[in-house]
């Protein structure tokens, strides 16, 4: 079999969504926004909830970053991260950060099909989430690193979170 790239018009999308919501706390640069746009896209995110400082469409750096994606994958901003908290709990979402800390769990060893609704929460890009709303998610999770890093770029890990929450979450509907 001699296989070929496949050019935009011919790759196979199913449209699926999952009960997978992003949200970024104080994201500022508007191209690792527009990166999470083309993210969620790519992986069937239900929905991007920008807060605090975060800035939002319409901007034209997120605009050409996400390749318009942000056209088509439903976002809120709402500044009061209390609110989004409030309001994703309310709604049976199961709070999560992408966050190290004390007591995270990798991504590997966490079980992100146990739960019917799932929010993951990521932070600024230089310090992360913030300990205030640390405190309010009900579970932290962590890449485990390799290298003498312990942090990479907030885009980066959360496509590596949202792979396996996806992945996690395909395997439930299959069973």
């Amino acid at each position: 079999m001699k296989e070929k790239q496949l050019v935009h018009t011919e790759v196979v999308r199913n449209g699926e969504r999952f009960p997978l919501v992003i949200v970024c706390e104080d994201m500022l640069d508007p191209l690792n926004v527009g990166s999470v746009f083309r993210l969620a896209d790519a992986m069937g995110v239900s929905k991007i909830y920008l807060t605090g400082m975060s800035v939002a469409p319409p901007h034209r750096k997120i605009t050409k970053t996400s390749r318009s994606t942000e056209k088509v994958v439903p976002y809120t901003k709402e500044e009061s991260k209390s609110s989004v908290i409030a309001g994703l709990k309310a709604a049976g979402y199961c709070l999560i950060g992408l966050e190290i800390t004390s007591e995270s769990q990798s991504i590997f060893d966490f079980r992100f099909g146990a739960f019917d609704k799932i929010a993951l929460w990521v932070g600024s890009e230089n310090t992360g989430i913030s300990a205030a709303v640390v405190s309010e998610l009900q579970h932290c999770v962590h890449i485990p690193m390799q290298g003498t890093n312990s942090s990479m770029n907030v885009v980066q890990a959360l496509g590596m979170g949202v792979f396996e929450a996806v992945r996690q979450l395909g395997e439930v509907r299959k069973s």
